[in-house]
């Protein structure tokens, strides 16, 4: 999927990827069913395999609410890809 973005950006165009990390997602009980997790680390490797450049990376913690009603840390990351 990485690759076909790559292809339609136009040249020197950014791509910001932002996903959950794999420790918090893990907790979620519908993410056992077809879902693939992914560290900083992780996608990091993954991208290093295509043609995009690592502009930036950030890891960043926010508070949710969970279904029960408490707050939890969420560790989120953003990824900025260039062409």
């Amino acid at each position: 999927m990485l690759s076909e973005i790559y292809r339609v950006l136009k040249p020197n165009g950014n791509f910001c990827l932002t996903f959950a990390e794999e420790d918090f997602m893990k907790k979620l009980p519908f993410t056992q069913f077809e879902f693939e997790l992914y560290s900083t680390e992780k996608a990091q490797k993954l991208i290093e395999k295509t043609a995009f450049k690592i502009v930036y990376t950030e890891t960043q913690t926010e508070k949710v609410k969970s279904k029960t009603g408490e707050l939890v840390d969420r560790a989120f990351t953003t990824i900025v890809l260039e062409k």
